[in-house]
């Protein structure tokens, strides 16, 4: 009885599938209908009325189709599937009948040319029947999907085209209400039957459930403070920020908050989002202006910055894609393959066993030094411990710990060496020239091959002749012993010069003059603080510091803090060095321990120094010193440097491998029948060492056979191939 049962159910299940069928082909063919019309300039009132006869129908279409899914779903084993029916069913029903109804709703607004439009005395009446309609494009219904972001404009613009139609009944307005929602505020209203009565529930559900002011309010503030901030220039990230800003502000100030007063707030919050050189623009910028800057004020500069940073961008890829290409043939590549029949077992070469040294127990029990002594001597690669090749050929993984070019067995942990810098004093001597004593700071990225020193900077104000404020970079320099300023700063300012001749002396007994000086008014740019220093003129004082960029996500400063020189990890010029005149006075008392091989965070009058070793591996290796100045006053030993590097050498010392060279041509060279010399090629190694050819010639090899084997006219040429050649 249960398998006549089970069958039963099947062909019914199968009969109310295919009858289910029909409902979805009546539905297509309404489709296509639709579409046709939808290509049409206007309707006729033929069309229309045979629309509207096809939408009764297709509205009847519904409920026999929802009689049969139900029964569908009762028998189905598959309910999921069957409730996925239903969802894409009623979909394309309530978006093709919203279709119809927006297509009537147009032919009532805009009738077709020719068709009677009142009495027939009007200019657009006129204007229909010569032929002149022009159809405006298709107004788009919103859409929402629950972000608070969106629902005041998708609000206004659904009141206006569909909830205060009334052309529109409150049926066809349901149709359009889900057709426009989607995501989680499609939810709401899910459960709703489509009746003429729940069309205002809905809309009453959804305005209590998004209409919320202070939801609204507090969604649109955190979107002011969510601006991602900019890393490097870009005109888009700029004109990102004007939008967001705007946007905010309008939704807002419609939401009743006072935003005409928020000017210095916002210029305030947004300006730090700004990238460096952008906010360094836009403190000179405001330092010009006479009274506090407006909200419109830093709009408009931001968009003048986009547009010129776009202009430069658009420039810069002309000139790349217009630059003629005259090295087409400067590279050419050629490929070698050397193999070998090395047929020998490898021998260690600590215990003459036969595995690898970096397999050796021997080896592994020794100390690290031991094992870096060993390596040598074996002349292996430093980094895999094979033999054949050096590291700097070798394509084999680096050390796991420091991901350094040598094998995780010749790891150590080196203890970070101590430079001392000591300053020379040197006695001031009578007339014009004095000397100046300074002091050395050294960041050397070979001998710290983890990171990168940064070193105490500090964005101030500094004032002109005539008073206006600019920004400037300064470095303080508790070893100094005077101040400077470059040239470049001192000619912008306008200030007015003294005659100070002076002898700055550099590492390595390096001499520069100075023939001027002037005063510097510097102002705190993060509190009141404020002081006039005589500063030393100098074309230039150092190089960029950092000397190259410092990824700061992993420098956890804690936020509230505000530091002197917000871009201190980008490279930058330097316009000031304040010496130890003013460095103890602007340092204060306040420290704070970043952690364990993170720099430090130190407080002073022009904001929180941040200075220390920054550990990042990404940082890149250069074989340059940053160095400041030390004391010496001498150029003889200088000069005499340069003559004796400058001289020729009367002798030069051969090295071992010189030795072996010239040893090697006196033994093996001679001249052919032509005159041409001759010599062997001088190995270091043995022609037998040739590292792991023979493993790749051997696997290639194997592979050219099976590739063979599976096609045999292709190894019939090739043997023919083989016998032609070996017959030459």
């Amino acid at each position: 009885m249960a398998n006549n049962s089970d069958k039963i159910d099947n062909s019914e299940l199968k009969l109310l599938i295919k009858k289910r069928g029909s409902c979805k082909a009546q539905l297509t063919q309404f489709e296509t209908f639709l579409s046709r019309l939808d290509g049409c300039d206007g309707l006729s009132e033929l069309l229309k009325t045979e629309l509207g006869i096809r939408m009764k129908k297709i509205e009847l279409l519904q409920s026999d189709f929802d009689k049969l899914q139900c029964e569908i779903e009762l028998l189905s084993d598959n309910v999921d599937e069957a409730y996925a029916d239903r969802d894409q069913f009623e979909s394309k029903l309530f978006r093709l009948l919203s279709v119809a109804h927006g297509l009537l709703a147009a032919a009532a607004r805009y009738p077709a040319a020719g068709a009677p439009g009142g009495d027939g005395t009007s200019d657009a009446a006129e204007e229909c029947r010569g032929g002149g309609f022009v159809r405006l494009p298709k107004i788009d219904l919103p859409h929402f999907d629950g972000d608070y972001q969106h629902w005041l404009s998708f609000r206004d613009t659904y009141i206006s085209l569909i909830h205060d139609n009334t052309s529109i009944n409150n049926v066809n307005k349901f149709h359009y209400l889900r057709a426009a929602l989607t995501g989680s505020a499609s939810l709401i209203i899910q459960s709703l039957d489509l009746t003429s009565e729940n069309y205002s529930i809905a809309w009453q559900l959804l305005s209590d459930r998004y209409d919320n002011p202070r939801l609204l309010i507090n969604n649109h503030i955190s979107a002011l403070f969510s601006v991602d901030p900019i890393q490097r220039e870009s005109s888009s990230a700029l004109r990102n920020i004007v939008d967001v800003t705007n946007k905010n502000l309008r939704a807002l100030a419609s939401l009743g908050e006072p935003t005409d007063h928020w000017d210095s707030l916002i210029v305030f919050l947004m300006s730090k989002k700004l990238d460096s050189s952008s906010y360094r623009q836009w403190e000179e910028h405001r330092n010009n202006l006479d009274s506090s800057p407006t909200l419109q004020q830093f709009i408009k500069f931001l968009i003048n910055r986009a547009d010129l940073l776009e202009t430069l961008t658009d420039t810069f890829k002309y000139k790349q894609n217009n630059k003629p290409n005259n090295n087409n043939d400067a590279f050419k590549t050629k490929n070698f393959l050397v193999s070998t029949d090395n047929t020998r077992a490898y021998s260690c070469p600590m215990c003459s066993q036969s595995h690898g040294l970096f397999n050796c127990p021997s080896f592994k029990a020794l100390d690290i030094d031991s094992r870096i002594k060993k390596a040598k001597e074996s002349r292996v690669c430093m980094n895999c411990l094979r033999l054949g090749h050096v590291e700097n050929a070798c394509t084999l993984t680096h050390c796991k710990y420091c991901k350094y070019r040598h094998n995780t067995l010749l790891h150590k942990d080196v203890n970070k060496n101590t430079y001392t810098n000591k300053s020379a004093s040197v006695p001031t001597t009578s007339g014009l020239a004095n000397n100046v004593a300074l002091s050395s700071d050294i960041s050397p990225s070979t001998l710290n091959n983890h990171g990168s020193v940064l070193l105490s900077t500090a964005l101030v104000k500094v004032a002109d002749r005539h008073g206006s404020l600019h920004t400037a970079r300064l470095l303080l320099d508790n070893g100094s012993t005077s101040n400077f300023v470059t040239e470049s700063l001192c000619e912008k300012l306008d200030l007015k010069r003294y005659n100070a001749s002076s002898t700055v002396s550099g590492i390595n007994n390096h001499a520069t003059s100075t023939t001027e000086s002037c005063d510097l008014a510097i102002q705190s740019y993060t509190g009141d603080y404020r002081t006039n220093v005589r500063c030393h003129v100098l074309p230039h004082i150092t190089k960029c510091l950092p000397s190259s960029y410092i990824d700061t996500t992993n420098i956890p400063i804690p936020t509230g803090i505000l530091l002197a020189d917000p871009s201190f990890n980008e490279p930058a010029a330097i316009d000031i060095l304040v010496g130890a005149e003013f460095f103890w006075d602007v340092l204060g008392t306040k420290t704070i321990d970043l952690g364990k091989r993170q720099p430090k965070l130190h407080h002073s009058k022009l904001g929180w120094l941040l200075s220390g070793c920054v550990y990042n591996n990404n940082i890149p290796h250069s074989q340059s010193y940053l160095c400041h100045f030390t004391d010496t006053s001498r150029t003889e030993p200088s000069l005499t440097r340069f003559w004796e590097l400058d001289s020729v050498s009367s002798k030069h010392c051969l090295s071992f491998e010189e030795n072996k060279c010239e040893e090697h041509f006196k033994n093996n060279t001679c001249r052919d029948v032509d005159g041409r010399f001759i010599v062997t090629m001088p190995l270091k190694e043995s022609p037998e060492v040739l590292g792991n050819s023979y493993t790749i010639a051997k696997r290639r090899l194997l592979s050219l056979e099976r590739k063979l084997d599976k096609d045999h006219n292709l190894k019939h040429r090739y043997h023919e191939f083989m016998r032609e050649y070996l017959d030459l």
